[in-house]
């Protein structure tokens, strides 16, 4: 609005200049026979407005697309700002939903790190096991991940990264105890040999899901406002701990460190 009044007083200005100075360069004895009688500043303005239409004509066209243009913009600036505020407001509620939803997500990987570590407790001395695996898997936490999914639509592109590679990890997580060596029903069991290593990469997958949602806790309780990096070593072994993981194997050690050692 600033804008269209500094425009308004220009021209008022300019139209003043106008009315003060060409009186007396009109040549005011160009008067005609048609021009008689009539007051010397209706003469010079006929004048002038005949010369010079055309350019009148395209000032006050500019003039008004000038004024279209500000009116567009401050409309445009006006729907970005509702976009953001609406944004933040589903920032908002998505991240007071978030320690549920987070909860929610390392109970799913306590879970699935307990029933690995029960697997692991069978191979014994050995490194493989060929006897049959029936195992009925947590379940996964679906809405949980819907709300996340909802959580990174309001965030940066950073931001938006690093928690989308939690997700990322559940999904391998669920993929590999599905199709690796867990059965979904009783009556259709899988027989094959499982290896070690294999189960314990699956049990480090377990880790880095509970590891990935504990460490967001201090940011959905409003407690720090940076979302964290991924997981180190040292994370790991704490996620590995607090989901019931007590055993001190060499492979699952140096299996983390090949893992995580770099981050």
């Amino acid at each position: 609005l600033s804008i269209a009044i500094q425009i308004a007083i220009a021209l008022v200005f300019l139209v003043a200049a106008i009315d003060a100075y060409y009186p007396a360069a009109c040549g005011l004895g160009m008067v005609t026979g048609e021009t008689q009688g009539a007051s010397p500043k209706t003469i010079c303005w006929e004048f002038w407005l005949n010369r010079y239409q055309a350019l009148i004509s395209g000032f006050l066209a500019v003039g008004a697309a000038a004024v279209s243009v500000f009116f567009l913009y401050r409309q445009t600036r006006q729907a970005d700002e509702h976009e953001r505020e609406r944004n933040r407001r589903r920032h908002t509620a998505a991240r007071a939903m978030l320690p549920l939803t987070l909860s929610a997500i390392c109970e799913y990987a306590e879970g699935s790190t307990q029933q690995l570590v029960l697997l692991l407790e069978r191979f014994g001395s050995n490194d493989v096991l060929d006897e049959p695996v029936i195992e009925q898997p947590p379940a996964v936490p679906t809405e949980a991940i819907l709300q996340v999914r909802d959580f990174i639509e309001t965030l940066g592109s950073v931001e938006s990264r690093q928690v989308a590679q939690m997700i990322a990890r559940i999904q391998i997580h669920i993929a590999r105890t599905r199709s690796d060596f867990v059965t979904l029903a009783e009556d259709n069991p899988r027989s094959e040999i499982i290896t070690r290593l294999n189960v314990i990469a699956i049990l480090l997958d377990a880790a880095e899901i509970y590891a990935r949602a504990s460490m967001m806790f201090r940011y959905a309780r409003q407690a720090s406002d940076t979302l964290p990096a991924g997981p180190a070593s040292e994370d790991i072994h704490k996620a590995l701990s607090n989901a019931g993981y007590h055993d001190e194997d060499p492979l699952v050690f140096a299996e983390i460190e090949r893992r995580f050692r770099a981050r």
